[in-house]
């Protein structure tokens, strides 16, 4: 069920997180103890470790790898609007990389599950809400440039890697 796929979900930005934080990609033993502590089925441990293979051979995060500073689950509270009408954007991002002079950003989120027949426009449309609110609130945090790459980890583009949505602001 969609309880499952959350758990699934949460273990996946976990590996993730330990990447970022540490710099080693987490092996298997280290997947196996994070799926534990989320009480992932065996089936869901093989999801968990085909996921953490193909996203960590990706292209994207080889260009994670490019950045001097990375940073995981990154807060964001900014002002949108104004007087009575002022509200605030708020939310977290799986990864921020950005060089020490913050001119251009890169924003890599990770989606698991999802379904291999949505179409790229329906993917683009599906993610651009998302992506604008990550945009807005870095370019109102001084970054010049923001790109975003929403990667699906479960599902394979036609050369077996992650398929992956981007989008620049």
């Amino acid at each position: 069920g969609s309880f499952d796929a959350t758990l699934l979900g949460s273990a996946f930005h976990r590996c993730a997180q330990f990447a970022v934080e540490t710099g080693c990609i987490p092996d298997q033993a280290r997947r196996v103890t994070i799926g534990h502590t989320y009480g992932l089925s065996e089936e869901q441990l093989l999801r968990l470790d085909a996921a953490c293979q193909a996203y960590f051979a990706s292209e994207v995060y080889a260009q994670t790898q490019q950045f001097d500073n990375r940073q995981a689950e990154v807060p964001f509270y900014v002002p949108v609007g104004h007087g009575d009408n002022q509200g605030f954007l708020e939310g977290e991002i799986d990864a921020l990389c950005y060089n020490d002079a913050r001119g251009e950003a890169f924003v890599v989120d990770y989606k698991t599950g999802g379904s291999p027949a949505e179409s790229a426009s329906q993917l683009h449309q599906k993610h651009l809400l998302q992506a604008s609110c990550y945009a807005y609130a870095l370019l109102h945090s001084g970054f010049q440039r923001v790109r975003l790459a929403f990667v699906r980890v479960e599902q394979r583009d036609e050369v077996g890697m992650p398929q992956v949505v981007h989008y620049e602001f």
